[in-house]
């Protein structure tokens, strides 16, 4: 597939500095970025196991709890 593409000249310059820096063309550059955004993107999904916890049923509430719990010593208090 070709694109064409329209990048700012600072974008355009840094580019091209990588380019020659890394010995690495700048479409494989260019790739490497696209490959790099889609993977975080996919990584950066929450699975459908956590979407779709409801919590655990029989699981000790802590809020009533709350109460019981002594109050910090004045030492203590960051």
């Amino acid at each position: 597939m070709n694109l064409n593409l329209d990048l700012e000249d600072e974008l355009s310059q840094q580019l091209q500095a990588l380019s020659r820096s890394t010995g690495k063309s700048q479409n494989a550059l260019i790739r490497e970025a696209i490959q790099l955004l889609i993977t975080t993107k996919e990584q950066s999904q929450w699975s459908s196991t956590i979407l779709n916890f409801q919590g655990i049923s029989d699981a000790i509430v802590f809020e009533a709890y709350r109460e019981e719990l002594s109050p910090p010593r004045e030492d203590e208090v960051i």
